[in-house]
């Protein structure tokens, strides 16, 4: 399910599991703006609760990166969202621009960074653990 709306993007989208959950780092057309990763976690998120309604879908959005080198800050910046995001229990989509002032203080200096995605779904229908 997960690879066919990978598929679907007609990008190229690169993946790894992780114990959490899943890694995407997701291309953008516009490192300045991060709306199209919005619009695509919520659809990502949308897709994934249809086919299994009781699951729990958690997605963390770092900011867009401009550079390979800024993946790694992506990748904590879509952490400290999923884990957010997780523990809010509101919308399944978390994206850390929208966090602001409310980033913890010892991530809260870190400098703009890529866009990741970070989904997490335990339902059996699509498990990625």
């Amino acid at each position: 399910m997960l690879h066919q709306f990978l598929n679907a993007q007609r990008r190229i989208i690169l993946m790894s599991r992780r114990s959490e959950g899943m890694l995407l780092f997701w291309p953008t057309d516009d490192p300045k703006s991060a709306r199209h990763l919005k619009s695509a976690a919520a659809d990502l998120a949308a897709m994934l609760i249809s086919h299994a309604p009781k699951a729990k879908v958690i997605i963390g959005l770092g900011r867009p990166a401009t550079r390979p080198g800024e993946w790694l800050r992506s990748l904590q910046q879509a952490q400290e969202s999923w884990h957010m995001g997780k523990s809010w229990h509101t919308a399944p989509v978390t994206y850390f621009g929208d966090l602001g002032t409310l980033s913890t203080p010892h991530r809260a200096g870190r400098q703009p960074g890529g866009g990741a995605l970070l989904p997490q779904n335990g339902a059996p229908a699509h498990r990625t653990r």
